[in-house]
This record gives C-alpha cells, structure tokens and sequence, in this order.
C-alpha cells in the first residue's frame, strides 16, 4: 500500500474537478454530481487481465455483517445516493466484474444469525465444516483467524504464498502485515486494499488539541515528528490533564467535576506495550520462534504503562467503563468527548464518533519506549483478513480475481481515507501526517493474533488494571506455557 498515502495529498487536490476515469459507472449512476463519481487514481491498468474470460462464473467471498462498527462491504450489490464508500465499491468491482467476465458476489452472515459476539469463531467452523464435506462452497474467506487459528492447523486454508496469481510482492498488498503473519515461510492469510478492516483496527492515540494549547503544552505532533514522543512523555501529559479539582474522587463514571489524563479502552494497554518495541515472540538463532516476555525492556515498558493508566493516582478511568457502556454515565469516549479527559485510547475507525465533538482534537501513533527506539509502530487489534478455503472450483481464477480486485481497490482506499477518515473525522493536516506515519508502522503480533501469548495478555491487562503487576513473576509463570503453544 506503498502508493496510498503518498497520492493523499494530490487526491485531495484534484478530487472534486476529477472524471470517473476507467471506469464505468453502475446502471442508473449519473456521471456527474453524483456523489462517488471521483476520479481513479490507480493509473496504469492491471496487467493480467489479457486472455482471460471467465463467461460469467461467479465468485463467492464469505463475510460478517458487522464487527465493531468496521468497514467490511466488499461487493456491494445497489448504488446508495450520496454513499461515496459504497460507490467507490461498487465501481471497483464492477470494473474488475466487466473486464474478466465475472460475476463478485458476497454471502454475508449477519451478525445476529451468527450467534452475536462470538460469531467470529463460527464463521471459521463453517469454512471446517465445508471443508470436511469436501465442498468448494466460497472461493474467497474473509476470516478471524484469532478465533479459528485451527483452521490453518487442520489444512483448511491454503498457504497464500503458494498460490500462483497473487502478486503479494506488489504494493496493493500489505507485505508489512502479512510479513508479521508469515512462519516458516508460508502465510494463510492476507491483507490488501481489498480490506479497508485492518487500517480500521489500528489502535491510535486520539488528543484533546483544545486542551493541550491552552495548558501550553508543546504539541504533540511536533513531538511525534522530532521523535520524542515517548512513553515518559506521555506519563508527563497525562499527569499534566489529570484535575481531581481537589476532591481526590477517581470516580470518573459518576463525578463529572473529575478529569483524567486519558480515558481508557482496557485493551489498549497491550497496544502501547507492544507498540514500544516489545514483540511477545521472536526467532532465536536457529530460527525458532519462543517467548520474549522475560527482558527488562519490557518490565520498564510495563512499569511505565502502569503508570500512564493508573487510576488511584486520578490518571485514567481503566477499568470503570469497559467497554464504552453507554448506559452509564460516562463511557470511555464520552469522557473524552465531553472534554473530561486529555487523550482517548481508541482505534481509527473510532475517529467517527468524535465527529461531533466540540473541541478540537487530532490523532497520534502509539508512543515509543524512548528516543532510541527505529521507530513507531501502530498495532492492529483482531480484524478479519483474506484467507482461501483448500475446496476451491477454480483456484487460478480465483487468484486472478482476488489479485485484480486488490489491485483495483486503490480508489476505494483513497476515498475511504481522503473523504472520510480525514476530510470528514480528522479534517486537518496534521492529523494527515500523522495518519502517514501510523500507517507507515503497521504491525501484528504474532503470539496475540493466533493466541499463543493470550493469557499472557489477559494477566498483564489485569494486573495493569488493578496496579498489581509483576512482570518477572508473569514471565516466570507464562513463558513455559507460551512456548509449548507455539511448538
């Protein structure tokens, strides 16, 4: 996705004076002041649609109707008035639809016939169950693999990178990502353009720049461009926002006199955990993957974020509101939004729900552990990516299909991000910049995201939330276990 930030800028620019370009418009779509009829900013065509016609086969992807108020539309059948996302879709696939004679269909389970939270994992066993009767039922799966990691296991999925027809070398495709995925060689899932979901799932680091002028602050945008935005400096912020107004109440839900320096998502304390260069596995030198939760990096780390969310010392709300219960009082982004907290804990697509907040606020990446550290890094939560079902019609189209839609969904990002998330819920440029640099940083780590590291997690979120941790002890308790996970 190398080439997606960097025509933001120019996409900006020369957006509301753009033709469609290439390609043609939905049946009863105008062609002119029509919202979503904005210019394609892929360029050069797709060079492997040559010689191939599938004579109106169709392909089925599998999806979840809603997960987290994430974008997970991928063939969306009907032209809605004034949706420039759903547009912008339509245009994509219909183009890829015309030029391979293919028909791009979705079998999308809704989130309620799926059992509700935890239809995740039962949208995996419907891909075993298929594959137990042998049946190519979807060519295309759009899977949480943290919930049905067996899949792989059991054969189920086929290893992306043995699949001829996909280019994941090129920039359409979201190598940082699928590196971070990859063992031994091989990944079973993928992340492209395609998928607006992953992008949506990056934990960031959204602020009250209201609040931050007058308290005559330095910015932090400067701070994250000099590179000293730190986890010590953020203890130093969050300090600095935190006003008990002489009460010593820590009772944010119920004290609306309370503010604290940042209202907390309780997830989010393994986002900036990790984010400051601590990855729960690595490779040792025989090149097997083991623990990594036994160092004193990452015992300072865990110390420092302990601090940042610490609720008896009035710095954070962690667990009074989890997650944003809006029954109560005051969830974790009301609290922020009310202006009652400096910064929220949240993931991109959360942008949304500040739209209507009355003071200014901008978004961060993650902080680094010191002014040492190569570089930020933005984690994504738990999105579901790409996967291919092993029972497959055609495998060769169905390669070819998924790598053109991949390819051709470069208008589909840059309007998901240019109009939306920055235009509509983060309209300045420094928020631009910034979304730059999260994006730039992507990662997943890989012990959280197949489970190996999860009870790690769930203790250290625990012990962070009642102030309690012990990380040499955790590590003494856990690494064993992790280990033999892994084998």
């Amino acid at each position: 996705m190398k080439r997606f930030f960097a025509l933001i800028l120019s996409a900006l620019l020369i957006l509301p004076f753009a033709a469609c370009g290439k390609k043609s418009p939905p049946a009863g779509e105008q062609t002119s002041g029509t919202p979503g009829s904005e210019s394609d900013t892929a360029g050069e065509e797709y060079p492997y649609y040559d010689g191939h016609d599938f004579t109106g086969e169709t392909l089925t992807i599998l999806n979840y109707e809603s997960y987290c108020d994430t974008n997970l539309a991928f063939a969306p059948t009907e032209y809605v008035g004034g949706d420039i996302l759903n547009n912008a879709m339509i245009r994509r696939t219909s183009y890829v639809e015309e030029k391979l004679h293919i028909r791009v269909t979705e079998d999308r389970k809704g989130y309620a016939d799926m059992g509700g939270w935890g239809g995740q994992a039962r949208l995996g066993q419907l891909v075993a169950q298929a594959d137990l009767g042998g049946d190519a039922i979807w060519d295309v799966a759009n899977l949480f693999l943290n919930w049905s990691a067996s899949l792989i296991t059991t054969g189920c999925l086929l290893d992306l990178r043995a699949v001829d027809g996909l280019h994941l070398d090129a920039d359409y495709w979201d190598a940082n990502i699928m590196d971070a995925l990859t063992l031994d060689g091989k990944c079973y899932t993928g992340s492209s353009k395609f998928t607006l979901m992953p992008f949506d799932l990056t934990w960031g680091i959204f602020f009250n720049e209201s609040r931050i002028a007058s308290m005559g602050l330095e910015s932090p945008y400067e701070l994250v461009d000099s590179k000293a935005w730190t986890l010590d400096k953020m203890l130093e912020y969050v300090k600095a926002g935190t006003a008990l107004n002489g009460t010593g109440s820590t009772d944010f839900e119920n004290d609306p006199s309370t503010v604290c320096g940042i209202a907390a998502h309780t997830d989010a304390v393994t986002a900036l955990v990790i984010a400051a260069d601590n990855p729960l596995l690595v490779r040792n030198a025989d090149g097997e993957i083991q623990s990594n939760i036994d160092t004193e990096r990452l015992y300072g780390t865990i110390q420092k974020v302990e601090q940042i969310f610490s609720k008896s010392q009035g710095h954070s709300n962690l667990g009074v509101s989890w997650p944003n219960d809006k029954s109560k009082p005051y969830g974790y982004t009301e609290l922020f939004k009310s202006g009652r907290a400096l910064f929220l804990t949240a993931e991109i697509k959360d942008a949304s729900t500040l739209r209507d907040m009355e003071e200014k606020f901008g978004v961060l990446p993650t902080p680094m552990y010191d002014t040492e550290q190569a570089h930020y890094q933005a984690l994504l939560g738990a999105p579901a990516l790409l996967t291919l079902p092993r029972r497959q019609k055609n495998l060769a189209r169905t390669a070819l299909v998924l790598d053109a839609l991949s390819y051709e969904s470069e208008d589909v990002m840059d309007t998901y991000v240019t109009k939306i998330v920055m235009r509509r819920n983060l309209p300045n440029p420094d928020s631009e910049r910034m979304m730059n640099i999260i994006h730039d940083n992507l990662t997943v780590e890989f012990g959280s995201f197949f489970e190996f590291t999860a009870h790690y997690i769930n203790e250290l979120r625990l012990g962070i939330r009642a102030e309690s941790t012990d990380p040499a002890s955790l590590a003494e308790r856990e690494a064993d276990t992790i280990d033999l996970r892994v084998e």
